[in-house]
């Protein structure tokens, strides 16, 4: 349970979890599932994300995945740790995204996240480690940057605080639902 998923080009690619024995034990295997036929295949584990969940998966538009927030090790994983998968490579390689750390979203797990029509993404909400405090600001990442930044935005239509929400754009707007 608290995977993340994403899909592009008939793959679906699936990034850690949490055991559902209650023992908060995290998956550091990640895969990409064939489903014509039906396959899976495990991503390279070097400088791969850790044992995490309670996090996001993000395919950009120029073939990137993004791996970001959630838990690991009990612990929340800062915003300027993003781990980046270049899925356009013939091998490949995980490295770290270069972050400014100078303005960054609290640490958080289980926050809604869109990928918007500009290639920015935009995350909502969240709760901490613990599960028993959910917050409600807005950030927006901005991947195509060198080092990527973070920006708060004011909050969108007042959300209020959310955790195991979700968010997808449609037609230049984004439709947020349900949550804790």
């Amino acid at each position: 349970m608290r995977h993340a998923t994403a899909s592009a080009n008939g793959k679906i690619y699936i990034i850690g979890g949490e055991a559902a024995d209650d023992s908060g034990n995290a998956f550091s295997t990640h895969y990409i599932f064939k489903p014509s036929g039906p396959t899976f295949t495990q991503f390279p584990t070097q400088n791969s994300p850790p044992g995490i969940f309670g996090h996001t998966v993000i395919i950009l538009f120029d073939g990137r995945l993004l791996v970001f927030g959630g838990i690991s090790g009990g612990q929340l994983v800062p915003f300027n740790t993003i781990s980046v998968l270049d899925m356009t490579q013939s091998n490949l390689t995980w490295t770290l995204a270069s972050t400014d750390a100078s303005n960054l979203p609290s640490p958080r797990a289980s926050f809604a996240v869109v990928l918007l029509d500009d290639g920015r993404i935009l995350i909502q909400g969240g709760t901490d480690a613990l599960f028993q405090s959910n917050v409600a600001d807005d950030w927006i990442l901005d991947p195509s940057r060198s080092p990527m930044t973070w920006t708060s935005i004011p909050a969108l239509f007042g959300d209020g605080p959310r955790r195991d929400h979700f968010a997808i754009s449609a037609g230049g707007q984004v439709v947020f639902g349900f949550g804790a």
